[in-house]
């Protein structure tokens, strides 16, 4: 066995495990995965176990789900010969202009091009092909803490990449440019070169929402610094904060239509705001010409079945049930 240390972490190769697959197996596994996987078997049900578990640890939108899963229903199987064969990597063009639809509507509340959406399985998919596209391998990803534990796999199992956590200074703001700063000289000296920053908005885990005054100050730094954006706003439609503004809005031009800046990186999904978890549907939409190129042929590893994508299609081209199920 072969011993290799990344980043803090001591980690031992198997024999015939590459250093890649070597440090995946070695991130730390929360221990609140155990107790989820544990107690799937005894989720609380209404009428087959109405002592079950309710288990509030995972961002599961179970209440909301029955909803989902009558509409899901009630549409066709999604099944058709264009389903059953190769899409195009990005997406069929259906669910790229339902998807670019419903967040022109409900996040971006201007237009944005479906062209320019690439879909995923999963915004976590979407997350690694920015970092593979824009940073080396050994180059630091700058996240204010606490952040969602996923972003180590996210960002670094594919990609060799350093997740680099920062924590809040005394006023407790991560994103003000003094603290931006003082996290990039400091990966600086252990030999890190920044050359992402992720902003969670609204946060997992605290659901705080970035005014947008903050957000464009950090879009900003990040642009003087030579640091692309990634703003995830997974939970976007979620949000309860009046003051939640999409970055996709802080960019729409007089002509109503969204023009991020080259350096700054959207990216949304329905599990959340959907309630579908398990069909990993994400989406990455990008300023960059360059990134937007890249990020298509990247898509070829992450594709989103036919048959799901027919289904979905079909649910969110319903205005109607798409307004009703968001206003629940």
């Amino acid at each position: 066995s072969l011993c290799i240390v990344s980043g803090s972490t001591r980690v031992i190769m198997a024999p015939g495990l590459s250093a890649r697959a070597a440090r995946l197996v070695a991130l730390p596994k929360p221990s609140f995965t155990s107790i989820y996987y544990a107690s799937l078997d005894k989720l609380y049900d209404p009428v087959s176990r109405p002592a079950g578990i309710v288990n509030l640890g995972v961002a599961e939108n179970r209440l909301s789900a029955p909803l989902v899963k009558d509409r899901l229903d009630s549409a066709n199987s999604g099944v058709s010969f264009d389903s059953l064969a190769y899409n195009p990597y990005t997406g069929s063009e259906r669910l790229r202009v339902a998807m670019a639809r419903v967040a022109s509507r409900h996040i971006a509340r201007c237009s944005i091009d479906h062209k320019r959406l690439i879909l995923t399985s999963g915004a976590g998919s979407s997350l690694w092909i920015l970092a593979a596209s824009l940073a080396e391998p050994g180059q630091g990803i700058l996240v204010p803490t606490p952040y969602y534990y996923a972003y180590d796999r996210d960002f670094g199992a594919l990609t060799d990449c350093q997740v680099v956590p920062f924590n809040t200074n005394d006023r407790g703001d991560p994103l003000n440019p003094e603290a931006l700063s003082t996290a990039v000289h400091s990966a600086s000296s252990s030999g890190i070169k920044c050359r992402l920053l992720v902003v969670t908005n609204p946060s997992n885990p605290t659901g705080e929402v970035v005014p947008a005054c903050k957000l464009q100050a950090t879009i900003d730094w990040a642009g003087r610094n030579g640091i692309d954006v990634i703003v995830n706003e997974l939970y976007a439609c979620s949000a309860r904060s009046s003051t939640f503004q999409s970055v996709l809005s802080m960019y729409s031009d007089p002509s109503g239509v969204c023009n991020l800046p080259p350096h700054v990186h959207f990216v949304w999904g329905l599990s959340k705001d959907f309630a579908v978890n398990g069909l990993r549907v994400g989406c990455l939409y990008s300023g960059s010409d360059l990134l937007t190129e890249a990020a298509s042929k990247f898509a070829y590893f992450v594709q989103i079945g036919g048959t799901v994508q027919a289904q979905l299609s079909e649910c969110l081209e319903d205005d109607d049930w798409v307004d009703d199920f968001l206003a629940e």
